[in-house]
């Protein structure tokens, strides 16, 4: 189903979409990163909002709307879901916010690069917990060699193993590099599959 044309596949994320629990916040907010990763931002939104909407203390609904912000080119909106996020999730602070104080001054001084940055800063010091959202930073900050360089660690992980999960946005600083076609042809998908990974980009059908 995700080898097809950007239509095929959002036709697909709908039908899942319809067949999804509607109580259930995991399950919206894993059909709204197939929108994310669809570039389909104001859905993936709308189902992050649905989520929360569900439970109001869910930390991953607001990390999806700031990669949305984010990639839509609204950074307060984007600082303030990851705000949003890392009070509520424990594996970021735990009942210490302090740290808030200095993500703030991130921010402040270097808008979204500032959270890349220090996302990339807090997570380098649990590398074991964390290697996606290492590799996720690092190519976000268009660091190329240091980002292949974690995804290389990531074949075990059920994440990176979705079919779709090459084509999210993140990546796209990659796709032009023959090191993210390699890694593509690691997982076994169809040719067809891979050129479209190889070729997604913003705005590309």
């Amino acid at each position: 189903d995700w080898i097809g044309r950007r239509e095929g596949r959002i036709t697909v994320i709908e039908r899942e979409l319809g067949l999804s629990d509607p109580l259930s916040s995991v399950q919206q907010v894993m059909i709204g990163y197939a929108f994310l990763w669809s570039r389909e931002y104001d859905r993936a939104m709308e189902q992050a909002e649905m989520a929360l909407a569900l439970d109001p203390q869910y930390s991953e609904p607001y990390l999806m709307l700031y990669f949305c912000y984010g990639l839509k080119g609204m950074e307060q909106e984007a600082f303030d879901s990851f705000v949003a996020a890392v009070e509520r999730d424990a594996t970021f602070f735990g009942s210490d916010l302090s740290a808030l104080h200095t993500l703030r001054e991130r921010f402040d001084a270097s808008g979204v690069k500032g959270l890349w940055e220090w996302g990339l800063d807090f997570h380098l010091e649990q590398p074991v917990k964390f290697p996606y959202r290492i590799a996720v930073s690092y190519a976000l900050l268009g660091e190329k060699d240091q980002a292949f360089e974690w995804l290389e660690r990531l074949w075990e992980l059920p994440l990176w193993g979705y079919e779709a999960a090459p084509s999210s946005p993140v990546w796209d600083s990659l796709r032009d590099d023959p090191r993210f076609e390699q890694l593509l042809r690691k997982l076994n998908l169809p040719e067809e599959a891979i050129q479209r990974h190889l070729a997604a980009a913003e705005g590309t059908p």
